[in-house]
């Protein structure tokens, strides 16, 4: 990386691909193999100068990535606007929440099957200002954020850890998202028409309980959605039986 001072993309992906995470258990761990990899990544992210032009960084299926190295990859928050941790399932929230308070920059945010939740929800919506302090209750409370102002993408799928009030603060905040992603995850009808944005392009609320109704409220809003991806939404394939007919009858009449 000396060498090669232009460099502005570093990926580390490992293929977890093939393996879906809520459906298997862990009887053995092993990292030795992964420990060469931890070593370089260390010693590039402390030799600050190497850094200074990264702004995407991917480090999709890490399973060896802990919060010690999430807090000494804070070195790379003057420009990093691209952060990639998905599948990375041995990092916790306080360690995303602090990665994410240090990056001001970021528009873009791939955590999905990870422990994101609240504490990243209010160091993403408060510019970092609470910290470890987490209010009991939001109430009416919306925190400014310049940080959401500019993020375009957010993929969160699988993120079991985002309560209703967390979820609800998150989505009534980013409303400059162009891709927005919700599979797997607890959003409620409410929580998702918080989200007054119109730059959509693409969605994903598959494998969640959304209504037709909430779902059409999206789409109204941003008519530039080019994906939509609903699949496995029990609550969009129900019978209305006293009307006599199904609910994709209702979403052409909603959408119309």
């Amino acid at each position: 990386m000396q060498k090669c001072p232009l460099i502005d993309e570093v990926d580390f992906t490992v293929d977890i691909s093939p393996v879906l995470q809520t459906k298997v258990s862990v009887i053995s761990v092993s990292t030795e193999r992964c420990k060469a990899s931890g070593i370089v990544l260390h010693s590039a992210v402390k030799e600050r100068s190497m850094l200074s032009s990264i702004t995407k960084l991917t480090l999709e299926g890490r399973t060896d990535i802990d919060d010690v190295d999430l807090s000494v990859l804070a070195a790379l928050s003057d420009t990093l606007s691209y952060i990639n941790l998905n599948g990375c399932s041995s990092v916790t929230d306080l360690a995303i929440s602090n990665l994410i308070s240090k990056c001001m920059n970021l528009q873009s945010i791939i955590v999905s099957d990870t422990s994101f939740g609240r504490y990243s929800i209010l160091a993403l919506c408060s510019d970092g200002q609470y910290g470890k302090e987490v209010p009991e209750m939001y109430g009416d409370h919306k925190p400014s954020s310049k940080m959401t102002f500019g993020l375009q993408k957010l993929h969160i799928d699988g993120c079991k850890g985002v309560d209703h009030a967390s979820m609800h603060l998150l989505m009534s905040t980013v409303n400059m998202l162009k891709s927005l992603s919700l599979r797997g995850t607890l959003i409620t009808d409410d929580a998702l028409c918080a989200f007054l944005g119109s730059s959509l392009e693409r969605l994903d609320v598959s494998e969640t309980m959304i209504s037709v109704m909430a779902l059409a409220c999206i789409i109204r809003r941003n008519t530039g959605l080019r994906i939509i991806r609903a699949r496995d939404c029990k609550a969009l394939h129900c019978i209305d039986a006293s009307e006599g007919h199904d609910e994709s009858d209702t979403v052409a009449s909603v959408l119309s």
